[in-house]
């Protein structure tokens, strides 16, 4: 009779670039993780808190990739598709390369996970920016180079453009729809706390 242990990491040292990623459901741990050539965040939010939501911005319209009856959602963002998670990021990112998105609800609320990545060199750069909120067009676009295994590094980055839009009404304001930008906020931990 074989008696299941889960998973048990091996001793050896993993090849690079890691090409599995565990995590158990009664893994409380949240936030970015890296991994070999892989970059991962992971997230869980109780019933009464408010959800992680993918957002896919499609030209200037946007669409909020759920599935209204609550049932798991295991979603490609191809490259060069600019997309945020609420509740994450308080700006919209495009990555050079594809990024999967999973979302799983059950009775103790919802459990998240982005992972981009995967393939030598990528991602090898992102695009942060925001949509008016009047026309939907990207403004104060900046693109972001990231080596190789300083995915940490993009996202101080990011959090530091965020402060500069956040600091200059006139980079917050559409010139095409002439509406500006509420103030915005970096990534966040589970807690609330900036990467």
């Amino acid at each position: 009779m074989v008696t299941s242990k889960g998973f048990i990491p091996q001793d050896k040292p993993i090849p690079h670039p890691d090409m599995s990623f565990v995590r158990m459901f009664n893994d409380n741990s949240v936030g970015w993780q890296f991994r070999g050539q892989y970059v991962f965040w992971t997230g869980h939010v109780t019933q009464a808190d408010e959800k992680h939501k993918l957002l896919e911005r499609l030209d200037n319209r946007v669409a909020r990739i759920e599935d209204k009856n609550g049932e798991t959602v295991f979603h490609k963002i191809a490259a060069d598709t600019p997309f945020t998670v609420e509740n994450l990021m308080g700006y919209w990112i495009t990555f050079d390369s594809d990024a999967m998105w999973l979302d799983i609800e059950n009775s103790d609320g919802q459990y998240a996970a982005l992972m981009v990545g995967g393939s030598a060199d990528k991602p090898g750069s992102a695009t942060v920016d925001w949509p008016c909120p009047k026309c939907g067009l990207p403004i104060a676009q900046k693109t972001i180079k990231i080596n190789p295994e300083a995915f940490d590094r993009f996202l101080s980055e990011a959090n530091e453009w965020v402060q500069i839009f956040n600091d200059d009404p006139a980079m917050r304001t559409c010139k095409a729809g002439d509406a500006e930008h509420p103030l915005s906020y970096g990534t966040t931990h589970e807690e609330g706390e900036e990467v």
